[in-house]
């Protein structure tokens, strides 16, 4: 990075003891860091232990990198979302998120680690190593293409590599499988050689998608490939003659970085060949249904909020049915959430629902022998969890629950008193999700205490809460 002057129209940077506080760019930087250091320091309630930064370190070199500053990074990442969902209208300290952060920071920030930093293809299109991002932006020049590379050219050729690998040309999709597994092992290897090339490719290039696009905009194999980054190759309807004339970035890196490689397939026996794409073609199905798994769970709870159809009536029944506990659910919903196609053939095949609701109910069925346990709470967790129940009101929950538990009449404050009372009193276990607890204590709290009349005469401590 070149040491650009930092400077304002009229207004020179601050001064300290006569002299310029911030004279470069890398001096903004340095002092940034130092700022959010400073922060995570003095709020000490989302600092994690040495043992769980080294348990991240050990899994991010598993997944290719090993900078010893990557977990550190990717905490500030943690902090930043975690704070930014503290701070957004429908947060605050009650949040599921920010509840969990609080309570046992070391395992929310290990659970967020091992879900965004992943093995798999959809996680090089999203990051790879700062270092490898530094020597490719020296490599391009200058900001605007480096940006556009990492956003754009770099998720564009992973995804041609996935489409290819289920293309007619079955050279290519033993290539693609070949790219793809290089891109795995040595991912800031693949990201800086793909950047060399580009650096050097023709204008029209750079500045749409391959040679001969339209100026006016990227063409239609690169639409195609961002499409298919965003939704999956089994999402989005594929032209493979496209496929068949393209030669993107990806392909000439490997050529390069293999020698005769193209020839060495094209010598295999025909057994042999036959059996690489065979792996291609494997490889490729399992990860569509492991989009299908992502694009269904994704459907059926926002990370941000927790809010979506995983907390409705029927999932939540159909799992009170199974003999879920609240934090036996949540457990079995999480463990959906981290559960990657080929780690348990045995649940792989719940994977093939026809809709994220077929998936979930399918899901429960299969755990219910052996239901998952979730790790107790700490005794800091404890304490945490019990200040969220009490704080909690019923127009927070009314926000956060489903309009089908309107029928529940859930939004009362009598029956969050008791709720909170067998709480307090050790008659429940402490929720791992308000939310998720709540509605599992209204599906016995309303044979209980039936739901009211309305043109009867309400109580006066019986009543709806109202804002």
């Amino acid at each position: 990075m070149s040491r650009k002057k930092v400077s304002a129209p009229g207004r020179g940077p601050a001064s300290v003891d006569g002299e310029r506080r911030f004279a470069t760019v890398e001096d903004v930087q340095r002092e940034g860091d130092r700022v959010v250091e400073s922060i995570l320091r003095a709020i000490q309630v989302y600092d994690v232990t040495p043992a769980t930064i080294e348990r991240c370190a050990a899994h991010a070199r598993t997944c290719g990198f090993v900078d010893q500053d990557f977990v550190v990074g990717r905490h500030k990442d943690w902090y930043a979302e975690i704070e930014a969902v503290r701070a957004t209208t429908g947060g605050g300290p009650y949040h599921a998120r920010v509840a969990e952060a609080r309570r046992d920071p070391d395992s929310a920030f290990l659970r967020w680690f091992e879900d965004h930093v992943r093995r798999d293809d959809y996680y090089l299109e999203r990051i790879v190593p700062g270092a490898a991002r530094r020597e490719a932006a020296g490599i391009l020049g200058d900001a605007w293409h480096a940006n556009r590379f990492h956003r754009i050219v770099w998720p564009r050729e992973i995804a041609l590599a996935r489409l290819m690998r289920i293309g007619r040309q079955k050279q290519k999709a033993v290539l693609a499988q070949i790219f793809l597994a290089q891109a795995r092992e040595q991912p800031a290897m693949a990201y800086v050689g793909l950047a060399r090339l580009y650096a050097k490719a023709p204008v029209s290039e750079l500045d749409t998608g391959f040679a001969g696009s339209d100026a006016t905009g990227p063409d239609d194999l690169t639409v195609a490939a961002l499409a298919a980054s965003e939704e999956g190759p089994a999402g989005v309807e594929i032209d493979f003659d496209l496929l068949l004339a393209a030669e993107p970035l990806w392909l000439r890196w490997i050529l390069a970085e293999d020698g005769d490689i193209s020839g060495q397939i094209n010598r295999l026996p025909r057994e042999e060949f036959g059996k690489l794409v065979q792996v291609s073609r494997r490889e490729a199905e399992s990860e569509q249904r492991e989009e299908t798994r992502r694009r269904f769970t994704a459907h059926l709870r926002d990370e941000e909020s927790r809010k979506g159809p995983w907390l409705d009536v029927s999932f939540l029944t159909r799992a009170k049915a199974l003999g879920y506990s609240s934090n036996q659910y949540v457990a079995a919903f999480e463990r959906l959430l981290r559960h990657r196609i080929g780690s348990a053939p045995s649940l792989d095949a719940r994977i093939d629902g026809n809709d994220p609701g077929s998936l979930l109910v399918s899901w429960l069925e299969a755990l219910a022998k052996e239901k998952p346990e979730p790790e107790a709470p700490c005794e800091r967790g404890m304490m945490f969890a019990r200040i969220d129940v009490d704080g909690v009101d019923p127009g927070w929950m009314e926000d956060r629950l489903p309009s089908s538990w309107r029928l529940f009449d859930h939004a009362r404050w009598d029956r969050m008193t008791r709720w909170r009372r067998q709480i307090a009193e050790n008659r429940r276990e402490v929720p791992l999700d308000l939310a998720v607890d709540y509605a599992f204590f209204l599906l016995d709290d309303v044979r209980r205490h039936p739901v009211p009349d309305e043109t009867a005469a309400t109580d006066e401590e019986d009543v709806l809460y109202a804002e």
